[in-house]
């Protein structure tokens, strides 16, 4: 089974998504609040390096300061 890291200012749905494109997901695991992104993505890159997980360096939301960043983890 792999593992998938990411970061993301929205959890619930990053789920959703993800559910949707892995169906067997389990452990999913949301660590944070992470105050910048920055600090959210060090962990992440950890992880990736660390575990072997699967991640993608940057995700794919725009950075902003008004919200509190999050970190997944999931197997498949």
């Amino acid at each position: 089974m792999a593992c998938r890291v990411g970061i993301t200012t929205r959890p619930l749905l990053r789920r959703l998504e993800w559910f949707g494109k892995h169906p067997n997901m389990t452990n999913w695991q949301v660590s944070g609040p992470y105050y910048t992104r920055e600090s959210a993505q060090r962990d992440e890159d950890f992880l990736v390096e660390t575990l072997g997980c699967e991640g993608h360096h940057g995700g794919d939301e725009p950075d902003n300061p008004d919200v509190f960043w999050w970190l997944y983890m999931f197997n498949h």
